[in-house]
């Protein structure tokens, strides 16, 4: 195959393999990077053309980023870790709508943090078999293991994921948070504990992602009257803001919200707010990203 025709090959792929390497890595940067060193090694030594190219890509594709994944989990990371969020995270437009759908579930921001609880062949598995709808024979081609270690890996994903907070994307959970979200906004900008407490489950999770560039709330912290504290104190001492938006990310909204420079050094001067609802509409966890790298791919608004 000559080389302008197997880049084009390639081309044809990416949105499906850089949409899982998201979903595996929940960074785009490195999902990029993975989808590139797949290519050069479709390139550098072809697959046998007899055979479809594209269960080939999705195996090297789940390598590289299972490799990712296990390095980056043996580094040091400051605070609770969360992935990082886009207004337009990768997709494969040529999917039928069930998958496409399955897609967009998988890369909200609460999937993403609740797949860090799996381990990365858990997590292969999972995106192969229940977002693909790979049977366990090409999931068996894919990782290099058998029937039944796919079938055992699959079932203690699902368990692992079974109690995760994870919202569907459908209009009317986008609509749900919309109003949840505002609701906090209202709540917070009147300085309001009592209706914090209205909106909160009472076991709601707060996790703050600082990356150790800024400073972030250093722990995962549980319970309303605890997290309605801390987040009405960071608030106040955040200072005045200077812009505010309510944004589409990851297939649900979110509150960015950038402030004056700080006198302390490393205070964050720009935030995301995610709520994460319950099956009865309240917020089960808020997800607050403040790290400067993570934030970059979210370009402002004209």
């Amino acid at each position: 195959m000559r080389d302008d025709a197997a880049v084009s090959t390639l081309h044809h792929h990416r949105p499906l393999l850089h949409a899982l390497a998201y979903r595996m890595l929940g960074s785009a940067t490195e999902a990029e990077e993975v989808v590139q060193d797949t290519f050069v090694r479709a390139l550098a030594s072809p697959p046998d053309p007899a055979r479809p190219i594209r269960p080939w890509l999705v195996r090297v594709t789940c390598n590289l980023a299972r490799d990712r994944l296990r390095r980056r989990r043996t580094r040091a990371y400051h605070g609770p870790w969360l992935p990082e969020p886009l207004r337009s995270p990768p997709e494969d437009p040529s999917a039928d709508p069930e998958t496409r759908l399955r897609l967009a579930q998988t890369a909200t921001l609460a999937w993403l943090t609740a797949a860090e609880a799996l381990t990365p062949e858990q997590r292969a598995v999972v995106l192969l078999r229940d977002v693909l709808d790979w049977d366990v024979d090409e999931v068996c081609g894919v990782l290099d293991r058998t029937p039944g270690a796919v079938r055992s890996l699959h079932l203690r994903a699902r368990r692992a994921l079974a109690d995760a907070p994870v919202p569907d994307a459908t209009p009317e959970s986008l609509q749900a948070h919309h109003k949840a979200l505002q609701a906090l906004l209202v709540a917070l900008v009147a300085r309001d504990e009592a209706a914090l407490h209205r909106l909160l489950a009472e076991d709601v999770v707060i996790r703050s992602d600082g990356g150790g560039e800024v400073h972030a709330i250093g722990k995962v912290l549980v319970g309303r009257e605890r997290v309605a504290h801390v987040v009405l104190a960071i608030a106040v001492a955040s200072g005045q803001v200077t812009t505010a938006e309510i944004v589409e990310v990851n297939g649900l909204p979110a509150f960015i919200a950038r402030s004056e420079p700080h006198p302390m050094p490393r205070w964050p001067t720009r935030s995301l707010l995610s709520p994460v609802l319950g099956a009865d509409g309240r917020i089960v966890a808020l997800l607050n990203i403040v790290a400067p790298t993570k934030l970059a791919a979210l370009q402002e608004r004209p």
